[in-house]
């Protein structure tokens, strides 16, 4: 048999996108809202797009709002994380709200809802036989 139908995979990704539709039309008037404050308070582009690892260890780009800013020493060595989150980042990352825009990601089928954390791609060698399961599913938001 050269076609095989995974009913499992199916069903989740189906699940992934009716719990999306249902829920988007509420959390877009949020990522709105949140996207406008960043603009205004903290004066930069509010979305953060990295390289990520996904199903197969295929890259994909995550998005996520920015809670940080980028502040350098005298140096031109960049500041620790405490000391360029933004005062609106730690709300939005204590509530997890920055992670709206990661629903975009379940829309275009990068991401699920659920599954494991997205990793950066420079852990990607870091793997062992164990760990590199991982990438038998989608990454998820939770």
């Amino acid at each position: 048999m050269l076609w095989k139908f995974n009913f499992s995979l199916f069903a989740k990704r189906f699940f992934d996108l009716i719990t999306t539709i249902i829920i988007f039309p509420l959390f877009i008037v949020l990522i709105a809202l949140i996207f406008f404050v960043i603009l205004v308070l903290d004066r930069h582009y509010p979305f953060f797009i990295q390289h990520r690892s996904g199903l197969k260890q295929k890259e994909f780009k995550f998005i996520k709002f920015k809670t940080m800013k980028y502040l350098t020493d005298s140096n031109n060595i960049i500041l620790s994380d405490e000391k360029r989150v933004t005062k609106l980042g730690i709300a939005l990352r204590k509530t997890s709200l920055d992670e709206l825009p990661s629903f975009f990601n379940v829309l275009k089928g990068d991401m699920s809802i659920v599954g494991p954390r997205p990793l950066l791609l420079e852990y990607k060698n870091l793997y062992n036989s164990k760990q590199l399961l991982r990438f038998n599913v989608k990454p998820g938001i939770t």
